[in-house]
């Protein structure tokens, strides 16, 4: 599970754009996971599954928040000029279109495991992923 954390709170840092929050998500994550291990099947992908529960957490996070930061605040080592700018058109896009992003390219999910995290089929997981691609496209012109 290690290997994967990491990667995982990257994804919760740009998809809740604030580090503590981040942080919080992740050890509810975490501990989700570990009192969730029983039931985890052997066909079960444990990437997949651990990347589940992150953005189950995030969303929970994201609705008891109170307040909004810009993803851009984050500082982590986003400082040229490229990914502030890609951040940027992040946090424009609506939280759907930059959740199936964030899973499909940054977590590097399959469109297959993105229609198992959010509960949707791999149709909709292609049309979501095409239209928020587009999307991010527009806020980058």
């Amino acid at each position: 599970m290690l290997p994967y954390v990491q990667r995982l709170y990257r994804f919760l840092v740009l998809r809740l754009g604030d580090e503590r929050d981040a942080r919080d998500a992740l050890q509810e994550t975490l501990l989700a996971a570990w009192q969730g291990l029983p039931r985890l099947r052997e066909k079960d992908s444990p990437w997949s599954w651990l990347a589940g529960i992150a953005a189950h957490k995030a969303s929970d996070s994201a609705r008891r928040r109170f307040r909004s930061v810009p993803l851009s605040s984050v500082e982590e080592s986003y400082e040229d000029d490229n990914s502030a700018e890609l951040l940027g058109a992040l946090e424009r896009l609506p939280s759907a279109a930059r959740e199936v992003l964030l899973l499909r390219y940054l977590l590097r999910l399959s469109e297959a495991e993105v229609a198992e995290v959010l509960g949707v089929r791999v149709g909709t997981v292609k049309s979501r992923a095409a239209r928020a691609r587009r999307r991010l496209l527009e806020e980058l012109r």
